[in-house]
């Protein structure tokens, strides 16, 4: 489960919304973790807010469909491409939601609390039927506005900033160009050629004295940098680095403390 902790965060503060897939092996009881994407996930709320159904797309080459469902479960065309064209992909739909059939104290796997329902999209049959005591699924939500069940990340709230500070790049990119390499001016009776203020370029124009000189075309670059720290900042800030300051405690404790701290807030931004 560790290793999902990371795609679980960063897909929360890029998307606003992550998931993670808990379940058993059909053929063993290891317990697994699977990060699941953003892009194939449809969540649905109950009347408390809290995502209680998922509707998943996913591929599988038709090898691993039989592996995971068996050979008696899928269609017959899955079991004929397993030996004959085993990388050929078909998709299929995991369900997962409350079931109003639920028999409680049952020990059929169909009458348990969350339905367990895999679809070959393909061949419109259900290759897996069973249920869940709880829902699988861990959902991490961002920002979750009244209306919606998708959470909404500190990457989509400064996202107008980031392109402001991709212009200002440029545009620096620009400034320093010029400076290095500025457009000159070259002695002739008029200007004969289009006026280009790209870097190094050579614009004709007539001068008394018939000397070459660059074109000063280099504005204020304190402004621009200015400009370009204040965007950095509040782009961090949207991303809660602030909350993210190095612990100054002096001993141990205190700066456990302190990243306990940290924790507390950070945990705070976040739905499950």
């Amino acid at each position: 489960l560790s290793s999902c902790s990371n795609t679980l965060y960063n897909e929360a503060i890029g998307y606003g919304t992550s998931s993670i897939f808990l379940r058993e092996t059909f053929d063993s009881n290891i317990m697994i973790g699977k990060c699941i994407s953003l892009e194939t996930l449809y969540i649905g709320e109950d009347e408390n807010g809290i995502v209680n159904t998922i509707f998943r797309e996913f591929e599988l080459n038709a090898t691993n469909a039989v592996s995971k469902f068996g050979a008696e479960n899928v269609h017959p065309e899955v079991l004929k491409d397993s030996e004959t064209k085993p990388d050929n992909l078909v998709k299929y739909i995991h369900v997962c939601a409350p079931n109003k059939w639920a028999i409680l104290d049952s020990e059929a796997s169909k009458d348990k609390p969350f339905l367990d329902i895999y679809i070959d999209l393909q061949n419109k049959v259900i290759v897996h039927h069973s249920g869940f005591d709880e829902f699988p699924y861990g959902i991490a939500r961002m920002n979750v506005p009244s209306n919606a069940p998708y959470g909404v990340s500190p990457g989509m709230m400064v996202l107008p900033d980031v392109k402001t500070v991709n212009v200002f790049e440029k545009i620096n990119i620009d400034v320093g160009n010029k400076a290095g390499t500025p457009p000159m001016h070259m002695m002739v009776d008029n200007y004969v050629t289009p006026f280009s203020m790209i870097p190094g370029a050579i614009n004709l124009y007539n001068d008394p004295q018939g000397m070459a000189q660059p074109l000063q075309t280099v504005g204020n670059v304190n402004i621009m940098e200015n400009a370009l720290e204040r965007k950095k900042a509040a782009i961090k800030e949207g991303f809660f680095n602030d909350l993210l300051t190095p612990a100054k405690g002096h001993t141990t404790y205190e700066v456990q403390e302190e990243q306990l701290l940290q924790m507390k807030l950070m945990l705070s931004l976040i739905h499950i």
